[in-house]
């Protein structure tokens, strides 16, 4: 106790040491004398230690701690230092970490720059390249060109200068003979007394002159050289006009022998213009100048009778005679042209039948033989020759025949029949136009023309074309150019379809009947059979000779008759016949085991196949396995062969042929195997790949377009495989659509998916597409929709996308869906019909949207506030925005851009409407726009609840979001926040007297949209209505809600839960009202209540006159009173 007295002694006294002097502290004089001596000097040490360490008499317990304190501090300092150093040192390394990577980054920058240089001289030096290979190509093309021309004008010179000079030596030729002929007029010589007259002699000269055609001319011109004719000019005439012409050297015979007898005997030309005049029904006497019209034409002539002589023979001996004729006018033998003049104005030319043909080729004889020196006219193609020969080149020049007057009258006759026939040209080119636009809007519309129309149309084309060809000749001969006839009046297809308020639908718009390029090209480019396989396996199978005889005995398509007579029909029964029509095929006769065949006895074609299809079933698009090619197998031996077991299906080359059919998936093996098929090629082969291709498992559906491509294929140059498959599907598909019974549903879409197929590859016509249609329609109901819809789906768009069928398909599209909204379907019926229609029925819309064109700073202003603001995750993030935005330059355009991109609240994600509207709050400070943004936020729910539209119904919810997000951030007061509320459940609201019910057009009863959109707003801002007075209006409100709420006639289980949730967040323990009546009687309470507290939020129940609208029917709920006026 003395001790701690001291201790306490010294803690309380503390006395101070006295300079110079030593003290000793309370433990030293505590420690006992044997403790300081004791331990030997060692001891003494350590303690004089401690007492040189302690030389304040104050320090002592408290002293240590002291020290310890400023130990640990110091202590603390040294970590604290240390951490600022470490912080330093990897600051340091920070920087230069960044440094390096910053020097990195320029580095690859810089390289990719010299890279981008380098491609960019790389590019513009191809691009240069290019060009001048392209301006090199060019100018090689022009250059090609222009001696392509220049041969081309150097031929036709050529041929120009040669067919001049042919005339011109004709030309010449024909003066000479003229002379010769004009020069015996003044008097023949006397003929020599060596020429026989003898009977026999003469009288075989008659016949060979009657049959001039048939023999020399030198030898006819020899023996009458040695003959004197003289009492026989009338028969030698008579023999000369009878002459049979039908080619042009037979006239230059006649005009030969003429020109001979004329020089020889006098009276000839007289007798002969007299004879050949016959033909054409006249007579003339070149003394009498005058032509007389025999009666009954030239009924006198035996050979001429109409009985003996047909229309045709008397056109070509009208033809023959006048071509003579011309000729010896033109050679001095006849001197008048009269008869020739009543021949040409005699054509007629008014009745639309053979007799203008046979005149206009009448006409145009006359033409290319005289036409030139009796009428003026110069044919076109000679002034082109002479055009073409160049200058220096005239048109030689041709003797005058007739008067002036008398060429007048040729020209006016043979112009007149050229008006006249040009005329009736151009009205059956009208014509025929009219009726094929007729035979156009019937196959649109009805999607086939009556055959009476299509004949009308075959006939009116048939007269057009016949009529052309003379009389482009007669233009030609006549000096006048060929009109154009032009195709202003046709209707085009888009003109017709604009009639029919239709869509047109361009190239621009995708692939048109197609869904992209790689599905078009399956459905038309189509390997060309008859170019790829030679003609001999093309022949159909009818006997091709002995080679294709030799291969359908080797393929054993046929047994006993049927391998004699190539593949024809057999009756034999029980060895596996294929039906179609009245026909039954032998498909399959004997059994070969082919496994135990050598591999040198397996065509070198199938085993390609064989390769092909193992490769596909490597690359996974193979058949299905074993088990799948077992069942293949086994079907192809029941249905091709006669009556083996399923052990032996593979029973000859030509059955592995046709089970590779199935296992056929790709494009190319498809086109493989068409090819192949045609080295086999027989009647009984094409009707059992019909079989083949049927028989593919209702399962298996994927299938069918290959089959139908194969099928297609094939039938450009086998059409029967085509018409006999559709022929069978047709009859198919009214058999299973017949049956009462819901059954084969997978046989009948297989069915409908195979014509859909033939349709698109168009070995089907649509017609029968339609007919499918139409008989689906007629029982629209059970499982004729799920074949409607699977034929839509398959080919709908190919048929409405086809001009040819597209007004038809509209039409039953606009049947369909009327009988789909008069009968009751299923949801799952329904969807299936609106997705076919819809399926059908391309969009106009372009798939992609292009685009608006925005100026620089409003794209900037919108990446903002869209993209950036989704990124940001604090408010402070938020408030880095609000610098970018400020830093903006804020004129009135830029204005109106931030306060557009802000209030379009449905592009900004709905999980940052809290930062945006906090972005608002701080941008109002500076730039004001918090008024305008919560005006037309306002505006915008006001429009959303005056329009029942449900496209809006996302964005009304984001919009009450950010509404109550705005209130949060004092944008809003709460006036505006009840006025919200208030009008959702209140504006475009009636209530019916008798049910009770509300009655809106833009709030149906069934939709809670609008309780959605009160429980999204209070859910935002409810929470910081904390007032007393805050609270009785959320009461009251709450009050009118459940009135609202119970107006309803049903409240669907996800939003019931969302109200409970709105009434324990708002006003927790809150009791619901269970019926209308309670919320009416308490709502009459709160109305009933005086003061400005209870008037502020109630609702007026309006009865008539103005204040209940103009009808002044029914109840409506107002506005609340603050709305009209303060005082209500």
């Amino acid at each position: 106790r003395s001790n701690g007295r001291r201790k306490w002694v010294a803690r309380s006294a503390k006395p101070q040491p006295v300079p110079g002097e030593t003290s000793q502290t309370p433990l030293e004089e505590s420690a006992p004398s044997s403790n300081r001596t004791k331990g030997g000097g060692r001891g003494q040490k350590k303690w004089k230690t401690k007492q040189n360490e302690t030389k304040d008499p104050s320090q002592g317990k408290h002293s240590r701690g002291r020290n310890t304190a400023d130990n640990e501090e110091s202590r603390a300092e040294e970590r604290r230092e240390e951490r600022r150093r470490k912080r330093a040192e990897k600051e340091k390394q920070r920087k230069i970490a960044l440094e390096q990577k910053r020097k990195a980054e320029e580095e690859r920058k810089r390289q990719e720059a010299e890279e981008a240089e380098r491609q960019r001289v790389l590019e513009e030096e191809r691009r240069a390249r290019e060009e001048e290979e392209r301006k090199k190509r060019e100018e090689e093309d022009r250059i090609r060109r222009e001696e392509e021309e220049q041969k081309r004008v150097e031929e036709r010179k050529k041929l120009a200068v040669v067919s001049l000079e042919k005339l011109k030596s004709q030309l010449k030729s024909e003066a000479k003979e003229r002379d010769a002929n004009l020069k015996v007029l003044g008097g023949r010589e006397e003929l020599p007394s060596s020429l026989t007259s003898k009977m026999g002699k003469t009288s075989a000269f008659n016949k060979k002159l009657r049959a001039l055609p048939d023999h020399p001319i030198d030898q006819l011109v020899a023996d009458f050289q040695k003959l004197n004719m003289r009492k026989y000019v009338p028969e030698m005439a008579v023999a000369i006009s009878d002459i049979k012409i039908t080619r042009g050297s037979d006239v230059a015979k006649c005009v030969r022998m003429c020109c001979l007898i004329h020089r020889r005997y006098e009276g000839f030309a007289q007798s002969l213009y007299s004879s050949m005049l016959r033909v054409f029904g006249i007579d003339f006497q070149e003394g009498n100048r005058k032509v007389q019209v025999l009666e009954g034409g030239d009924s006198d002539d035996e050979d001429n009778n109409s009985s003996e002589t047909s229309d045709k023979e008397l056109a070509m001996r009208k033809r023959g005679s006048l071509r003579i004729i011309c000729e010896l006018f033109k050679l001095g033998v006849f001197n008048d042209s009269l008869p020739i003049l009543h021949v040409v104005t005699g054509v007629q030319v008014e009745k639309n039948d053979e007799t203008l043909l046979l005149n206009l080729a009448l006409l145009n004889s006359f033409m290319k033989c005289a036409g030139q020196q009796l009428t003026g006219l110069v044919p076109t193609s000679l002034s082109d020759s002479v055009k073409d020969a160049g200058e220096g080149c005239t048109l030689p020049e041709r003797p005058t025949l007739v008067t002036s007057q008398v060429q007048d009258k040729f020209k006016t006759a043979v112009l007149r029949v050229h008006d006249h026939v040009q005329t009736m040209l151009q009205g059956l080119h009208k014509d025929a136009q009219r009726k094929r636009r007729r035979v156009k809007r019937l196959e649109m519309t009805q999607g086939e023309a009556p055959a009476k129309f299509l004949e009308e149309t075959k006939e009116v084309h048939l007269a057009f074309d016949t009529l052309l060809r003379p009389v482009t000749t007669l233009c030609d001969l006549v000096g006048q150019r060929m009109p154009e006839f032009s195709q202003e009046e046709e209707e085009k297809e888009e003109e017709l379809l604009e009639v029919m308020d239709l869509d047109v639908i361009g190239d621009d718009q995708g692939n048109g009947m197609f869904e992209d390029a790689e599905t078009q090209a399956f459905y038309e480019d189509l390997v060309n059979i008859n170019l790829v396989i030679p003609k001999k396996f093309l022949q159909g199978g009818k006997g091709d000779g002995d080679e294709k005889q030799k291969c359908d005995e080797d393929m054993g398509l046929g047994h006993g008759d049927d391998a004699k007579e190539g593949g024809e029909d057999t009756d034999e029964k029980g060895d596996g016949k294929v039906v179609t029509g009245e026909e039954s095929v032998d498909i399959g006769a004997e059994d070969v085991d082919l496994t135990n065949l050598d591999s040198a006895e397996v065509p070198d074609d199938l085993k390609d196949l064989s390769q092909i299809f193992e490769a596909d079933v490597e690359n996974g698009e193979g058949g299905r396995g074993e088990e799948g090619a077992g069942t293949a197998a086994s079907g192809v031996s029941t249905s091709g062969g006669g009556g083996g077991d399923d052990g032996a299906s593979m029973n000859r080359p030509f059955d592995m042929l046709m089970l590779s059919v199935e296992r056929a998936r790709t494009r190319e093996a498809v086109d493989e195997l068409a090819t192949q098929f045609c080295v086999y090629n027989s009647k009984a082969s094409r009707h059992r790949l019909v079989r083949t291709v049927m028989n593919v498992d209702w399962r298996q559906t994927e299938l069918i377009p290959y089959h139908a491509r194969l099928v297609a294929t094939l039938s450009q140059a086998f059409p029967d495989i085509g018409e006999n498959l559709v022929s069978i599907l047709w009859r198919q598909f009214y058999g299973l659509l017949k049956g009462k019974g819901q059954f084969n549903l997978g046989s009948k879409m297989r069915n409908i998916i195979f014509i859909s197929e033939l349709t698109k590859f168009g070995v089907a016509k649509p017609k029968i597409a339609f007919a499918c249609w139409n008989q689906c329609l007629k029982d629209f109901a059970n499982h004729s929709v799920k074949v409607v819809c699977t034929l839509l789906e398959r080919c709908g768009r190919w048929l409405y996308v086809n001009t040819k069928s597209r007004i038809r398909c509209k039409r039953f599209l606009d049947r369909m869906m009327a009988l789909s909204k008069a009968k009751y379907f299923a949801q799952e019926k329904q969807d299936l019909i609106e997705n076919a229609y819809n399926q059908c029925l391309p969009s106009n819309k372009s798939a992609i949207v292009k685009e608006k064109e925005r100026p620089p700073m409003q794209k900037y202003i919108r990446r903002v506030i869209r993209e950036d603001l989704a990124q940001c995750t604090s408010d402070r993030d938020a408030k880095l925005l609000v610098k970018r935005l400020r830093k903006l330059p804020w004129d009135e355009e830029c204005r109106v851009w931030v306060i557009k991109a802000i209030c379009n609240v449905g592009r900004v994600k709905f999980d940052k409407l809290a930062l945006l509207a906090t972005m608002v709050a701080r941008l109002n400070k500076y730039h004001a726009v918090g008024d305008t943004v919560v005006d037309a936020v306002l505006e915008e729910i006001r429009y959303g609840l005056e329009h029942f539209d449900y496209t809006m119904y996302q964005t009304q919810l984001s919009l009450c979001r950010f509404l109550g997000e705005l209130y949060s951030c004092y944008m809003v007061d709460i006036q505006a926040i009840f006025d919200t509320l208030y009008s959702m459940i209140t504006v475009g609201h009636q209530v019916d007297e008798k049910t009770g019910e509300l009655i809106s057009k833009t709030d149906p009863p069934t939709d809670t949209y609008r309780v959605r959109l009160v429980c999204m707003l209070l859910e935002t801002c409810g929470i910081y209505f904390e007032s007393r007075s805050e609270k009785r209006r959320v009461d009251r409100f709450l009050v009118y809600f459940q009135r609202y709420l119970l107006l309803k006639r049903f409240i669907p289980v996800d939003v019931e839960f969302l109200v409970a949730d709105l009434f324990d967040r708002v006003h927790p323990g809150l009791k619901r009202l269970k019926n209308l009546e309670d919320a009416t009687r308490k709502i009459n309470k709160l109305e009933a209540r005086a003061g400005r507290a209870a008037n502020r939020d109630r609702l007026v129940k309006l009865g008539s006159g103005a204040a209940a609208g103009e009808d002044g029917s029914g109840f409506f709920f107002s506005f609340p009173s603050w709305a009209v006026g303060e005082g209500g």
